[in-house]
């Protein structure tokens, strides 16, 4: 089926009902999915808000004729959409008249949320092409206009990262009776105060023009002696003449650079406004943390409750389908002549029919006439009492072997679901007593330990904002310069002379003899030069970041992830310390102008540097090798093995639809084609309530995952994180966790020879300061079981990390602390996480 249209959002203002006052187009299409099976084109949509009397809505172009699809009593009915252009088409609704007295329409796709479906006919009988739109409910708490700002200021940081990196001799400069420190303002000084020498005596052209003249000062033309023929020689004649013109290719492009160097600063002065506001809005957010972490330590009343809930629900529905399954199981054996009963704990499943278990106490391998796999649950501690056809078979190892070739009856003693069920009720009657007080459910050593753990944390926390502070205050004396800087430029900018040079339409430059032989000219050229190298900006990365962002509210889609993009490089940068490639930069940013309808190749951003062996490059758009392509694919590479972390944006309302899970599992099924490859999706949704139970829209992939009545656990391979301005920090922890903990080849502590030791294969990243070293310091634990407390040594860090494993599983668990961690915290401790293969927490070990 080819796609014959395409579906972009609009503003509309009417002026009565059939006359639209403005119409204004967005620049890029949506995306969409296809549905295979049913042959669909699925878009999802956000209702925007009302901006400046205009709706957003959705337009289709199409040179083909759409129809809305309605059922009315059973029976499908089409009725075509209004051609407000041509090949554009709208659902324009009924006419109404506002509270304020202004006339509008109201239709589905501005104002109301659900399904709407659509056909596309080159006649009145076949149909060509089917679209499903969702339309969702606005985001709660979603400011448009802040991800705007906040993907423009951020993408100018991105492309002005390197600056200074010109330094001046001179400790400060003077210009009137202000004073002038950084190295960007004495460079604008020096270019000004060759502008205004060139003022005083600038690069002129005659141009040729006629003038009325007295007969003493005429310069005879043809025109003059006409003149004379008619009327002789009383009063003006024509002459020639000659007037000075300044509007030359050298001005211009003089002009052009002030003007350039005016647009520098008041994008400085701008997002250094709101850098500042970002980083005293993470100061905040610390020391709110430091604050919590320094009273006496409490549980959540409701998030126990909702816990022991949810635990108790989904094992009533496990106990359900366990049952169904275990009749089924049976009906597939022959149950003649079983004598044996014997109490089996599941560990380990080797194959459909093989599994390690403890028969009778006993290490063994056991053989069964059927999959078990729907009944038995290894490193869940499931006991189960079995009546069998039984006998020794052989060996494998230095264990024994047994075959089962008929059961008669299963029955389920104990699981772990249960016990944690148990033992979280029973702490919770400890905790109602003593006032929801941490302490009184650990024993010494757990309270030391915890008060250890979190005096560290508190240490790392004070020490990252010192280092905030110091950038706070750089960046307020710079923001003070710039304040300064702005009427000065300002005052050139709008001055008669530059008034009268038509700069804008220069395009492109090539020094002419003037700026080669006129000294202020070729100075002003060679300082304008260091102030863009001063900058870090590319003259023609420059031009392409103000096309970039030319997005206005209704290519949200685009603009959220185009930030997510951002944002991630970001990440990398200031917190891993790579640096991007500025060639690969300057290719990305031609093909993601709104004037790029659509992107057809995918690009790649290559990063200069490692971090701890660790090289990284960054594909926007990439195709994988059946055919699908994601928003993002970070590829992390040590040595020989290479993780592949995906990362796709989607701009929906989660709130509204509670879809997120559904859309993490088709992630998987599309994207990830490897054992080495992770998906994670990024949206601007807040956890919300409903029925009683929180829905967490933060997953790393470390905790459980609930879909139709079943639970998995999706050991980091996918999850969904919300990130949004202002709350970026699980991007960081994502990349952190592919660093640390996904590019590991082994994420089990049992060694070859037996030994539990989880100690990491690869060099040691601080998640805090990204640059540290980290010392690691073994611990034994009993008989060949060890763990590690670690230490960054960098000294304006020092974050601890602590390297464990899985009681129930054995699966290595990297510990940062509730501020850094991607593991799921539990619900009894910001301190004690769920293991993300097992979800056990050291809260629920027996005993």
């Amino acid at each position: 089926m080819e796609k014959e249209f395409e579906i972009f959002m609009v503003s509309i203002e009417w002026n009565k009902p059939n006359h639209y006052k403005s119409l204004v187009k967005g620049k890029r299409p949506l995306e969409y999915s296809f549905n295979e099976d049913k042959r669909i084109y699925e878009y999802d949509l956000v209702l925007y808000h009302k901006e400046e009397s205009k709706y957003f809505q959705f337009a289709i172009k199409s040179s083909q004729t759409p129809y809305l699809e309605m059922i009315n009593e059973g029976e499908k009915h089409h009725s075509k959409l209004y051609n407000i252009e041509r090949d554009w088409w709208i659902i324009k609704g009924d006419w109404r008249i506002g509270a304020r007295g202004m006339g509008y329409h109201h239709c589905p796709s501005v104002n109301t949320q659900g399904k709407i479906k659509i056909v596309i006919s080159n006649n009145d009988s076949i149909i060509n092409n089917t679209i499903e739109l969702d339309i969702n409910s606005p985001i709660e708490g979603f400011d448009f206009e802040r991800l705007k700002n906040d993907f423009e200021g951020e993408l100018w940081n991105l492309i002005t990262l390197n600056s200074s990196k010109v330094n001046t001799e001179k400790v400060e400069v003077k210009w009137g009776d202000k004073i002038f420190r950084f190295a960007e303002s004495h460079l604008i000084i020096a270019f000004l105060q060759e502008f205004d020498k060139i003022l005083k005596n600038p690069k002129k052209e005659l141009i040729y023009t006629v003038k009325n003249l007295p007969l003493v000062k005429v310069k005879p033309i043809p025109a003059t002696y006409r003149k004379i023929a008619i009327s002789g020689v009383s009063g003006n004649l024509p002459s020639k003449s000659f007037t000075e013109n300044f509007d030359n290719y050298e001005n211009r492009f003089l002009c052009l650079m002030l003007y350039k160097i005016f647009q520098i600063i008041n994008y400085n002065n701008r997002f250094s406004n709101q850098q500042l506001n970002r980083l005293r809005s993470e100061i905040d957010n610390i020391e709110k943390k430091i604050v919590e972490l320094q009273k006496p330590q409490t549980v959540s009343k409701q998030r126990i409750v909702s816990q022991i809930k949810a635990q108790e629900s989904f094992y009533d529905s496990w106990l359900r389908n366990w049952y169904i399954n275990k009749d089924l199981v049976l009906r597939k054996c022959n149950n003649d002549n079983c004598r044996v009963t014997m109490i089996v704990e599941i560990v380990y499943q080797s194959d459909n029919y093989d599994y390690w278990l403890k028969k009778d106490g006993d290490y063994c391998l056991m053989s069964f006439p059927t999959p078990m796999n729907s009944i038995f649950e290894p490193q869940k501690s499931q006991r189960l009492r079995i009546k069998a056809f039984c006998y020794k078979s052989g060996s494998a190892g230095s264990y024994p072997k047994y075959k089962v070739k008929a059961i008669e009856s299963i029955e389920l003693l104990s699981i772990n679901y249960k016990s944690v069920i148990d033992r979280q009720k029973r702490n919770y009657e400890v905790l109602k007593e003593n006032n929801w007080q941490l302490s009184s459910i650990l024993n010494h050593r757990e309270q030391s330990k915890l008060e250890l753990e979190r005096n560290n944390q508190i240490a790392t926390l004070r020490k990252r904002i010192k280092k905030i502070e110091v950038q706070n205050n750089s960046l307020k004396n710079f923001s003070k310069e710039l304040q300064q800087l702005d009427p000065i430029l300002k005052k050139y900018v709008f001055s008669e002379f530059v008034k009268g040079i038509s700069f804008r339409k220069l395009t492109r430059f090539q020094p002419s003899m003037t700026y080669i032989q006129n000294i202020h000219y070729r100075n002003a050229y060679s300082y304008y030069k260091e102030i863009l190298k001063s900058e870090g900006i590319d003259v023609d990365v420059f031009d392409l970041y103000e096309e970039v962002t030319d997005y206005g509210i209704r290519e949200m889609p685009q603009v959220f992830e185009l930030w997510s993009l951002v944002m991630i490089i970001k990440c990398l940068e200031e917190n891993y310390g790579f640096r991007h490639d500025l060639k690969s930069m300057k290719t990305l940013l031609k093909n993601i102008s709104p004037n790029v309808k659509k992107i057809q190749n995918h690009f790649v951003i290559n990063f200069v540097g490692n971090i701890k062996g660790r090289e990284v490059t960054l594909h926007y758009q990439k195709q994988l090798s059946n055919g699908k392509r994601p928003d993002f694919v970070l590829e992390i590479t040590h040595g020989s093995r290479t993780s592949h972390i995906i990362l796709d944006s989607k701009f929906k309302n989660y709130n509204y639809k509670l879809s997120v899970t559904y859309d993490a599992k088709d992630l998987v099924d599309k994207y990830i084609i490897g054992s080495n490859y992770f998906v994670f999706i990024l949206h601007p949704c807040e956890d919300k309530h409903h029925n009683n139970f929180l829905s967490r829209l933060t997953n790393f992939g470390g905790d459980r995952i609930f879909f139709d009545d079943q639970v998995s656990f999706p050991f980091h391979k996918y999850g969904y994180l919300k990130i949004k301005p202002g709350d970026v920090d699980n991007i960081k922890k994502t990349i952190g966790m592919a660093f640390e903990y996904l590019i590991e080849p082994s994420y089990n502590a049992k060694q070859p020879d037996r030994n539990i030791d989880p100690k990491p294969v690869y060099e040691m990243v601080c998640l805090s300061c990204g640059v540290g070293n980290i010392n690691l310091n073994r611990q034994a634990r009993g008989a060949n079981r060890y763990y590690y407390i670690c230490k960054c040594d960098n000294k304006d860090c020092g974050h601890d990390i602590y390297i464990d494993y899985c009681w129930n599983c054995k699966t290595k668990l990297f510990k940062h602390g509730s501020y850094w961690d991607y593991h799921k915290t539990s619900v009894w401790s910001i301190f004690d996480i769920h293991c993300p293969s097992c979800g056990m927490t050291a809260a629920d070990r027996p005993g």
